[in-house]
């Protein structure tokens, strides 16, 4: 569970970074890959096509959001806080991005 909270955060991070600037290429592909290996946790264990794969891994991601909400908050706070001088460098935000 501890990796998969690590996993979690770096998501977090990367959303709240791409919230404040462009990132550069290596990092939006970095990014995507913590994004896919966070999805997969939240993947059916049936063979089903992709479309409906992800959608279910997504309902299932919110959901855990949900039930998880006070930890969630505190973990985008703490991602927020880590990219605010990258905030203070570039100018205005952009809205989620994940």
């Amino acid at each position: 569970m501890e990796y998969f909270f690590a996993l979690l955060m770096a998501y977090y991070t990367c959303d709240e970074a791409a919230k404040v600037t462009v990132l550069p290429r290596p990092v939006i592909s970095q990014c995507g890959l913590i994004y896919d290996e966070m999805k997969g946790h939240f993947l059916p264990l049936v063979d089903m096509p992709k479309g409906e794969a992800n959608v279910i891994a997504y309902t299932r991601f919110k959901q855990f959001e949900a039930s998880a909400s006070e930890t969630i908050a505190l973990m985008r706070e703490i991602a927020r806080q880590s990219v605010a001088p990258l905030a203070e460098s570039t100018q205005g935000a952009r809205p989620d991005v994940f």
